[in-house]
């Protein structure tokens, strides 16, 4: 997903390849072109290893009820991403609209801008401050030229003439507090209004898409359609030996999490395999402890974090060009000047 789901203006071709490289060096094996389920079945896997790990990611959108219309283009974000990434020149009509606020959506309405489309919104149920989507990647759409309409959820689409259709919305209001800690939006009576478009790109959410069925080597899907982990676990599923992590349980979510995730996964792993074979558990070494003086207090003076340059908005826009354009060496050196020691621990009286 970071080659064919994240555009390449938030994560340049190059460096992931040089990365992914990286990784292979170290010794993995890496098998393409094989889809589990159908080119190898999942008891397969499950027999041929000692242990799995089940990084699968969240890769198909989910699907709205909201039924489609002749004239008008619906698709999923992460489809649309696909089509764009594998260079096959996804549609992108002139009037987009983007359903949702996540960093899906946010990727989705940035790419229909770089292809083409005269005018792209985004439409969202909650708040803006609710978006799921991180602040800066909002605050570079908007600059963008990308509208975002809040307060408001799909209906249906209504037929008229010309290339144009309208897009009936209805407006929201925040009613009480749901399981995700966020008022739960809800419909106001007759409060409608419409937007004409002819491209409608959905990013409400994410499922796993798998062939065949996981739940033949003991791994749990909820309601969600994500996969399962154990109580009191952090990766370790029903299955035998298979743990998962990343997109595939949690949901759309950042690489960071995936990676944090790979790496429980890794501890729970090699617990397991000491565990089967009577070994003693692993301890985790104790910190280096680094002698490091100190600075008096009236030294330190407490400054900005320098903001990350980035490319014009006018002329980022047009290409897929790499917006972060990262730190001078000037600015580098004044924010490792601006450190406040606070790994440090003053000591008095025998107490830290």
């Amino acid at each position: 997903m970071l080659r064919w789901a994240i555009p390449a203006y938030r994560l340049p071709r190059d460096i992931l390849s040089r990365e992914i490289q990286d990784i292979i060096d170290l010794g993995v094996k890496l098998k393409g072109n094989t889809c589990i389920g159908r080119d190898i079945s999942w008891e397969e896997i499950s027999g041929q290893f000692k242990a799995v790990y089940l990084a699968i990611g969240a890769q198909r959108s989910s699907a709205s009820d909201m039924q489609a219309i002749e004239g008008v283009q619906v698709i999923g974000a992460v489809e649309y991403l696909r089509e764009y990434n594998l260079d096959r020149h996804p549609h992108t009509g002139r009037r987009v609209v983007v359903v949702g606020g996540g960093n899906a959506a946010i990727d989705a309405a940035r790419c229909a801008v770089r292809l083409g489309a005269e005018d792209v919104t985004i439409l969202y149920r909650r708040q803006k401050d609710d978006m799921p989507a991180q602040a800066e990647e909002i605050l570079a759409a908007e600059e963008e030229g990308v509208n975002i309409c809040c307060m408001g959820a799909p209906l249906r689409f209504e037929q008229i003439d010309g290339p144009l259709k309208k897009l009936i919305c209805q407006h929201m209001t925040l009613g009480e507090f749901d399981a995700s800690a966020r008022r739960k939006p809800v419909p106001v009576p007759g409060d409608q209004f419409e937007l004409e478009t002819d491209h409608v790109i959905l990013a409400i959410g994410q499922q796993l898409d798998i062939a065949g069925d996981i739940r033949t080597i003991g791994v749990g899907v909820n309601r969600r359609g994500l996969i399962e982990i154990m109580p009191g676990k952090k990766t370790v599923t029903a299955g035998t030996m298979i743990f998962a992590g990343g997109d595939a349980v949690r949901g759309p979510d950042t690489v960071i999490g995936a990676i944090a995730d790979g790496h429980r996964a890794a501890e729970e792993i090699d617990a397991a395999i000491r565990e089967r074979n009577a070994e003693p558990a692993y301890e985790t070494p104790p910190p280096e402890v680094m002698e490091i003086p100190g600075l008096p207090e009236a030294q330190t003076e407490a400054k900005p974090r320098v903001s990350m340059p980035e490319a014009d908005p006018a002329e980022r826009k047009t290409d897929f060009r790499e917006v972060e354009l990262g730190l001078t060496s000037e600015s580098a050196f004044a924010e490792a000047c601006r450190c406040l020691q606070c790994n440090l621990k003053d000591v008095e009286a025998g107490e830290s």
